[in-house]
C-alpha cells in the first residue's frame, strides 16, 4: 500500500509541477506578444474621464482600504478607445482636450494635447 501512495503522491506532484509549467509559459508568451504590439499615436480627444474606487484590501486595524481606479476614453478616427490610467497622467487632462494619444494595442502610454508634441501639426 505504501508504494501506491507513493506513486499516487509522485503522480500528483508532477502534474502539479506540470500546471505551473503550463501557467508560467503561458504568462511568458503573452508578454511576449504584447511587446511586439505595434506603438500608435493618432489624434485623438478626451470624452470622458472616471475615478472609481475598487474592493481593496483590509489593513491591519480591520479598516478595508478600497484602491482608486482612473479610467480615461478617447475618441479617435478607428473608434472610442478605453483605459486604465495612472492618476499623474489622468490629472493632466480635462473631458473635450484633443490630442495625441500613445498606446500600445490596450496599454495607455500617453495623451499630449494639441501643440506640445514636436513634428505634429494641429
Amino acid at each position: 500500500m505504501s508504494v501506491l501512495k507513493e506513486i499516487i503522491a509522485s503522480a500528483a506532484f508532477f502534474a502539479v509541477l506540470a500546471l505551473f509549467a503550463k501557467a508560467l509559459v503561458s504568462a511568458i508568451t503573452g508578454l511576449v506578444s504584447k511587446s511586439k504590439t505595434k506603438i500608435s499615436t493618432e489624434k485623438a480627444e478626451v470624452l470622458s474621464k472616471t475615478e472609481t474606487v475598487g474592493d481593496g484590501e483590509f489593513s491591519g486595524s480591520g479598516i478595508r482600504l478600497g484602491k482608486k481606479v482612473y479610467t480615461a476614453k478617447f475618441k479617435t478616427d478607428e473608434g472610442e478607445l478605453e483605459f486604465s490610467v495612472g492618476e499623474s497622467e489622468w490629472k493632466l487632462f480635462e473631458e473635450g482636450d484633443e490630442g495625441f494619444l500613445t498606446h500600445r494595442g490596450d496599454r495607455f502610454l500617453t495623451f499630449e494635447r494639441d501643440g506640445l508634441i514636436e513634428g505634429y501639426e494641429k
